[in-house]
């Protein structure tokens, strides 16, 4: 059996959003057609993922994605405002705070 890549890592981030912010997190993102319709059945998938990956002993982050600021960030990182950038913004975030401990 492998093992899964995200076991190696000691802590990761999930993009988190507020629900009043979830219609705008729809709108904002070049991805935004195939994320969920509603903020509840977002927080239902990341929830069971979030319980997944600390299941398999992964430090989970939950990082608050401002809907405002976000398109700036991707800007100038030269991203597009979609997944791998929501990714990216979480790890990164998490980085940061765990850079003494990696």
């Amino acid at each position: 059996m492998t093992t899964p890549p995200y076991h190696q890592i000691r802590a990761m981030g999930i993009p988190w959003y507020r629900k009043e912010d979830y219609p705008k997190i729809l709108k904002i993102m070049s991805d935004g057609k195939v994320l969920p319709r509603t903020w509840a059945d977002w927080s239902n998938k990341a929830e069971q993922l979030r319980e997944k990956l600390v299941k398999d002993g992964v430090i989970v982050e939950t990082i608050l994605l401002d809907p405002d600021e976000f398109p700036g960030w991707c800007k100038a990182r030269g991203l597009d405002v979609n997944s791998q950038a929501r990714t990216a913004f979480a790890n990164e975030a998490v980085a940061r705070k765990h850079a003494s401990t990696h």
